[in-house]
């Protein structure tokens, strides 16, 4: 059976915490520390075992777990220099105020910067290839579960208005106007291996994309249920959904 735990992991190194909610199956043996963007940066510099976990709530369903987790990282806490977390808890957390904007901005200026000084090699993230859209792996699709949570963000939690306001839009026109864009002058070259899109062609390559490549959308064609489209491979589609897309127009 599932329970919902509110969690306090604390760098053994240095003191500094994190405070979060997690879903469990298995509380004894479950490893978890926590997804917040300092705390796993702190992870990758000092290693799992540098911190240590302790659940500080078990709560029986998840609203019951983000009530007490927005108890749990008030302001007081978010003002402590110690607290790896950059807002409060409960679901979709709390807007930052100016006072907590530039304490996120403190954590991670020079020394405080748990990547401070890691260059090349020493950087944890050396050679690694950045995320997909969301925060997923490249190439992954959500799971129902994340989609259906990313879907209740967006219609009941995040106030997405601010993106109509003329004012804005005026704003970032006229910073944008006249300036070249990033893809400006870039072409694909490749070795025949790897590929890159630069504006000048690097040794050994020829103009062009990798042989065979395939995107990982090739194959994928819309279908919906009556309310949301989805992409699927032939042979993938779930009951319910039908060839084609409803428009979305109001």
């Amino acid at each position: 059976m599932s329970i919902y735990i509110v969690y306090k992991t604390t760098n053994l190194v240095n003191g500094r915490y994190y405070i979060g909610k997690h879903k469990t199956d298995d509380i004894d043996n479950d490893s978890y520390l926590g997804s917040g963007v300092v705390l796993q940066q702190a992870i990758k510099k000092y290693g799992k075992e540098s911190f240590e976990r302790e659940v500080i709530k078990i709560c029986q369903t998840e609203k019951e777990a983000y009530e007490y987790e927005k108890l749990a990282i008030c302001e007081e806490v978010l003002a402590d220099p110690k607290c790896y977390n950059l807002k409060g808890g409960g679901v979709g957390g709390k807007s930052p105020t100016p006072a907590l904007l530039e304490r996120m901005s403190q954590v991670k200026r020079g020394e405080n910067n748990p990547m401070y000084r890691l260059y090349g090699k020493d950087n944890p993230n050396y050679g690694k290839k950045r995320p997909g859209v969301g925060g997923r792996p490249k190439g992954k699709s959500w799971s129902d579960e994340e989609r259906a949570k990313h879907e209740y963000l967006r219609k009941y939690v995040i106030d997405y208005s601010f993106t109509q306001d003329p004012e804005r839009n005026r704003k970032i026109s006229e910073a944008k106007r006249g300036k070249p864009g990033a893809a400006l002058g870039k072409t694909w070259y490749t070795d025949g291996v790897t590929e890159t899109y630069a504006t000048e062609c690097p040794a050994g390559f020829t103009k062009g994309r990798k042989p065979g490549r395939i995107s990982n959308k090739k194959g994928m064609r819309w279908y919906n249920n009556g309310t949301d489209n989805r992409q699927f491979r032939d042979g993938e589609v779930p009951d319910g959904f039908r060839l084609g897309r409803i428009s979305k127009k109001q």
